[in-house]
């Protein structure tokens, strides 16, 4: 396991979600955190410690990036935290 994978075991990029337009939901981070297209978030609900759903992330900007609901047990609203899911998507940041 190199360091870059040890490094985000413990240290999981992570964000909130700025906005919800249709089925589109924007990040208020981008890749100057390392965010990169098809990387995976988990969704957590308003305390910040249950997940609820997945996202995909589609689109990417230096601050910002948009993703789509892939898994959501919740109605996805503006606020709500977003964590990197280490072992999905290519970039795998």
């Amino acid at each position: 396991q190199g360091i870059e994978q040890a490094v985000a075991k413990h240290y999981p990029v992570r964000g909130r979600v700025s906005a919800v337009k249709g089925e589109v939901v924007e990040l208020n981070i981008g890749s100057a955190a390392g965010v990169a297209p098809g990387v995976s978030f988990y969704l957590f609900d308003e305390s910040g410690m249950n997940p609820v759903g997945e996202l995909l992330i589609s689109q990417v900007q230096e601050k910002t990036s948009q993703a789509k609901p892939v898994k959501t047990g919740k109605e996805i609203k503006a606020g709500m935290k977003v964590e990197l899911n280490p072992s999905a998507g290519p970039g795998k940041v």
